[in-house]
């Protein structure tokens, strides 16, 4: 009996060394590299680069810094799609495209949509690497969220024949603060819309912190990232025509890594 329970014990240590193992040639250091801001009229983006090599790492952080610092502070896509292949260990470069439209003077609508990756023709893509648990709280100083809902990717359908599609892990966007604060939780769902009103004599602004993991696709690749932290601010600003070209600015990255 002495025999047998050794054998075992020794089978379940071997099993979980061999686990340990393949946990550990399966694990990679995901880093953090740097945000990439493009602006186009009222169209804003920003882009975020992990790399598991410590040389494309250290370059395309120089890259950001000298780009974030420089008059325009923008690149053009096909520019991000170049600069992106370079570097074959980025393997993950996520994309967050915020739009303000102004519908009256005070008023204005915010979309945005989060993709896990856009290739060079600004189509989604589905990488290696992808968002867990993703969250994003909006809040507005001087004004209101007038309503707030989530986006889909498959939201165009047909007029004349309209579908419908269950969707049991959706969670709705709640008002808070009285509606000066807003709570999404992207749940089967990609984007969101929010209907903002300002106070005149103010500039309308809504800063919104999204939080969100890293995890790899492949179950056997146990490489993961916890508690990442956004914070943006996007604020109506006119040209010298008078033309909305909003600003938008990265407040803060957290980045905390297992």
């Amino acid at each position: 009996m002495k025999v047998v329970v050794g054998i075992v014990a020794v089978a379940v240590v071997a099993a979980a060394l061999a686990l340990y193992i393949i946990m550990m040639l399966n694990s990679h250091d995901l880093v953090f590299c740097g945000d990439i801001r493009q602006n186009d009229g009222n169209t804003m983006s920003v882009t975020r680069v992990y790399s598991t090599d410590l040389n494309a790492n250290q370059m395309l952080s120089e890259i950001v810094t000298a780009m974030n610092e420089s008059e325009t502070g923008n690149i053009s896509a096909e520019e991000l799609a170049e600069l992106l292949a370079t570097y074959q260990e980025v393997i993950y470069a996520p994309k967050m495209v915020f739009t303000l439209e102004q519908i009256d003077t005070h008023t204005y609508i915010l979309t945005g949509n989060v993709y896990n990756g856009i290739d060079e023709d600004g189509e989604p893509i589905t990488p290696d690497y992808v968002f867990r648990e993703l969250t994003m709280t909006a809040g507005i100083a001087n004004g209101r969220i007038l309503a707030a809902q989530n986006l889909y990717d498959d939201d165009e359908q047909d007029e004349e024949e309209p579908t419908f599609k269950e969707r049991p892990k959706v969670v709705d966007p709640v008002l808070v603060e009285g509606e000066t604060a807003a709570a999404f939780a992207f749940k089967d769902c990609s984007g969101f819309r929010m209907v903002l009103t300002g106070v005149e004599g103010y500039q309308t602004a809504v800063s919104l912190g999204f939080t969100y993991n890293i995890a790899a696709r492949n179950p056997m690749n146990f490489t993961h990232v916890s508690d990442v932290v956004l914070s943006v601010t996007i604020a109506a600003a006119y040209d010298e025509n008078g033309n909305l070209t909003p600003q938008l600015t990265i407040n803060r990255n957290i980045v905390t890594e297992e």
